[in-house]
């Protein structure tokens, strides 16, 4: 807004956001339950997760859930050991990741990616979400839209406070695989 002369209208829609983004996280707040979540995949042998001070923990935060990771430092992504966060990752309730992915990604890919995922009750419950990076803008829009992303989360984990929401960036994982 300063650039261009138009602090003013910048301000206003900063405001806008910054209110619809407060309404959201208040309605998780009236959850009856708090969810644990996890994010993050594995590559290669180490599985890569953003750590308990990132943006992605407070979205799942203020989401009405626990971050499972939340007691690991950090603002970015952190590399741990798959077999050391395998008990972790088994009893926690939805799994969170980010993909690219030109079909719809299903729990089938998951699979594909490393079968011990299976052995996830997210997995086994069909408490998958997604953002697929190859049809939606989650590194450029997104970042213009925490209160959509924040819709988009509490949708998944408590749908029954947000009936009807259309997503937008992450969305459930489409269930074609008997566990």
């Amino acid at each position: 807004g300063c650039l261009l002369d138009r602090y003013d209208e910048a301000e206003a829609l900063y405001d806008k956001i910054e209110g619809e983004y407060l309404s959201l996280k208040d309605s998780a707040r009236s959850a009856d339950y708090y969810p644990v979540v996890f994010s993050g995949s594995k590559y290669d042998t180490k599985w890569f997760t953003p750590g308990g001070n990132s943006f992605v923990a407070q979205f799942i935060r203020d989401s009405g859930a626990r971050y499972a990771f939340q007691h690991i430092e950090g603002q970015g992504n952190v590399e741990l050991d798959f077999e050391s966060v395998l008990s972790t990752l088994v009893k926690a309730d939805y799994w969170g990741l980010i993909v690219s992915s030109r079909d719809e990604f299903a729990l089938s890919s998951l699979l594909e990616m490393e079968p011990r995922y299976a052995l996830f009750n997210s997995f086994k419950d069909g408490q998958v979400f997604v953002c697929n990076t190859a049809k939606s803008d989650y590194f450029g829009d997104a970042v213009l839209e925490p209160q959509v992303i924040l819709a988009d989360l509490i949708a998944v984990i408590h749908p029954g406070l947000l009936p009807g929401h259309n997503h937008t960036y992450f969305r459930p994982v489409v269930v074609d695989v008997k566990s």
